[in-house]
């Protein structure tokens, strides 16, 4: 299924675009944005345009998509550069599949032809592990289907080279990488919803041993956090059977001890440990069903402080990132069931706007950040074998596809500030919403509006009252 947006190929070079003209552009992209017309009922809005007349969003030229055609039947994106130039190189796997598929990055969002990559096992996550200079010595990788976790490098052509490998007696899932006290070499952390607890494997005399932290029982996720002020690493890890997530404190000797159990009351979809308000303290970001939520972290690790938020869709996995680059990290979520990608843009350091819904298209299997050079936004990947950018929108020199409906109907074209630049309004029939985006000086499209409408209206019309006023 196509994703539905609109395109707006080299409109903006002169400001002032005829409706017509603007309908005529759009129709080279299904779907047709077009007025229509049933039983003649017209709905008229008279909106009165003030910064407190509704919510302003900042998505500060967040709406930019880029879309490409992939193989199909893969699952999940890894971002990473094996030819070290300026621009993010994509592998598209599937966690069933040995076969694997490189992309390599260009510049203005481009990427060449997938080629063809065959990897030793059936990779499900790799990480990267940097060394004291912040650079990526190598990757961590674990192969649930194969039994195996082992470390990894890509050569010049994008083809993976084994370093060292285990075999395991239970299927990993989730890796993490940490310099632990005393120890001059990484420490991987092993979990899964088929593996056996939680284990710490190291690198000694070049095999891995591990040490079990915990067993007889399954984590879903396990990570390495600071979760006091001693400044030792601890773990947070999530318990699948008790829907309870775990504190492991370090002793100081790298011996992690339960210390307190948080219980969720949902079935959680997703988790994430991320200091998303900047305050050095780590914060639990989880999904569910029904939304997301946030808890705050502080020095006793206490989360006490939380927000809650109500999703139009089931969120299945979520992306995190400044995508509008106001200083402040937003939230970018999907739903594999509708196919919908939408985004919580912060409005504080603890609490977001509403939902902005960005696109519509088929299943999606994974979002992540995406940065190349010139570019900070989120990729997502379809089952089908779509892959798409979502990035900022820099200027209208060329064809530009923009990604703020999920259905639609028509659009017109207005000058909110009489100052020569177009700002447009979007009848979404899918939302039964109308969404204004107001276009800045440089002609960026700025803010994000959008107010309910009920019944069935056909038709939008705008009246010019002066200034500010429409």
């Amino acid at each position: 299924m196509k994703a539905n947006l609109f395109r707006l190929p080299k409109l903006f070079r002169k400001q002032k675009t005829k409706r017509e003209d603007m309908k005529k552009l759009l129709s080279e992209e299904k779907p047709v944005l077009k007025t229509v017309y049933i039983n003649s009922k017209i709905l008229i809005f008279v909106l009165l345009f003030s910064q407190v007349s509704f919510a302003q969003i900042p998505i500060n030229g967040f709406c930019k998509i880029d879309k490409f055609s992939v193989p199909s039947g893969f699952t999940n994106l890894f971002p990473f550069n094996y030819n070290k130039d300026s621009y993010t190189d994509l592998l598209l796997f599937n966690p069933l599949k040995k076969e694997t598929f490189v992309l390599k990055g260009e510049p203005n969002v481009k990427f060449s032809q997938a080629k063809s990559v065959s990897f030793p096992f059936e990779p499900t996550q790799l990480k990267p592990v940097y060394d004291s200079l912040f650079q990526i010595s190598y990757y961590a990788f674990t192969s649930r289907r194969s039994r195996m976790f082992g470390t990894l490098t890509f050569n010049d052509k994008g083809n993976p080279e084994v370093i060292h490998s285990v075999k395991l007696n239970y299927y990993p899932d989730f890796i993490d990488v940490a310099y632990l006290a005393d120890s001059g070499n990484p420490s991987f952390l092993i979990s899964g919803e088929s593996f056996d607890g939680i284990s710490v494997l190291r690198l000694i005399n070049k095999k891995f041993e591990e040490e079990k932290i915990i067993s007889g029982t399954s984590f879903s996720f396990a990570q390495f956090a600071h979760l006091n002020s001693d400044d030792i690493i601890d773990i947070i890890a999530y318990n699948l059977f008790d829907k309870s997530l775990y504190f492991l404190i370090n002793n100081g000797r790298n011996q992690f001890i339960t210390s307190r159990k948080l219980t969720f009351a949902e079935h959680i979809n997703s988790l994430h440990i991320f200091d998303i308000n900047g305050d050095s303290f780590k914060d639990i970001i989880y999904s569910y069903n029904e939304g997301i939520k946030v808890l705050f972290g502080d020095p006793l690790y206490l989360f006490e402080k939380s927000t809650s938020i109500s999703t139009n869709y089931n969120v299945d996995n979520l992306s995190i990132g400044d995508f509008n680059h106001d200083g402040l990290f937003d939230l970018l979520y999907f739903s594999r069931k509708d196919g919908i990608i939408s985004a919580l843009f912060a409005k504080s350091s603890y609490s977001f706007h509403n939902e902005v819904e960005y696109l519509k298209t088929s299943s999606v299997s994974e979002i992540i950040p995406f940065f190349s050079k010139f570019v900070y936004g989120a990729a997502y990947i379809t089952d089908d074998g779509e892959l798409g950018i979502l990035s900022e929108v820099n200027s209208f020199k060329d064809d530009v596809s923009l990604a703020l409906s999920i259905s639609p109907e028509e659009i017109i074209l207005f000058d909110y500030n009489n100052n020569g630049i177009n700002d447009f309004a979007i009848v979404d029939k899918k939302s039964k919403q109308l969404k204004f985006i107001l276009r800045n000086n440089f002609g960026i499209p700025a803010y994000y509006y959008s107010i309910k409408f009920f019944g069935n209206n056909d038709k939008l019309i705008c009246f010019d009252k002066g200034s500010n006023e429409k």
